[in-house]
């Protein structure tokens, strides 16, 4: 993407000024999820891996408060393409060949979880899309060119993610309890960023 207009510019500073908050709260509620289901589940093995989940995502919460916002920076100033999230390419046997396993089931979470924030955001996402193709100049709305797509967040959440764990299960259990809360946070973000193109 070339220098985003100024009005862009305003929309990703609402973005970035709400980043640490967003991802704050949403770990907040991704632990007491963790929790919950520690508690719920019968099996030892699996009670171990929800309550070291829930641990870490304590541990890393300061932090990530801090760091979520340049994640989010770089994901936003990347090129469309670079950011579109496209789970069908991860059929194609060329592609699958060159990562291994852990790479694709992690893939694999982060599209359920844009699959799963999708409906949450529907009516949101809609105008936000409409909003921010009329702003960049195309004739017709392209949802996949939008930069603030819920893709773009999963992937900087990923990202900031790599950063503290190197386990790909727990990284996977941390994506799937975040999923309903960060469904929220950004439904209350298209909000306000649809706000302020609207005046």
């Amino acid at each position: 993407m070339t220098v985003p207009s100024r009005l862009l510019q305003q929309c990703f500073q609402e973005a970035l000024s709400s980043a640490s908050e967003l991802l704050t709260r949403s770990v907040d509620a991704a632990i007491a999820s963790l929790q919950a289901a520690e508690k719920a589940s019968k099996e030892v093995a699996q009670r171990d891996r929800l309550a070291l989940a829930w641990w870490g995502l304590l541990q890393h919460k300061i932090q990530w408060g801090k760091d979520f916002s340049h994640h989010l920076s770089d994901a936003l100033l990347a090129s469309p393409e670079v950011n579109s999230s496209r789970p069908a390419l991860l059929s194609e046997s060329s592609l699958l060949s060159l990562v291994d396993d852990d790479a694709v089931n992690e893939s694999l979470e982060s599209a359920r979880l844009v699959h799963s924030l999708l409906p949450v955001l529907e009516q949101q996402l809609t105008l936000l899309d409409a909003l921010i193709s009329s702003v960049v100049g195309l004739q017709t709305v392209q949802a996949e060119r939008n930069p603030l797509r819920p893709s773009v967040f999963v992937r900087a959440l990923r990202a900031l993610m790599a950063t503290a764990e190197a386990e790909p299960e727990v990284r996977a259990l941390w994506l799937r309890h975040m999923g309903q809360p960060l469904g929220r946070e950004l439904q209350k973000l298209y909000e306000r960023i649809a706000l302020i193109l609207q005046r």
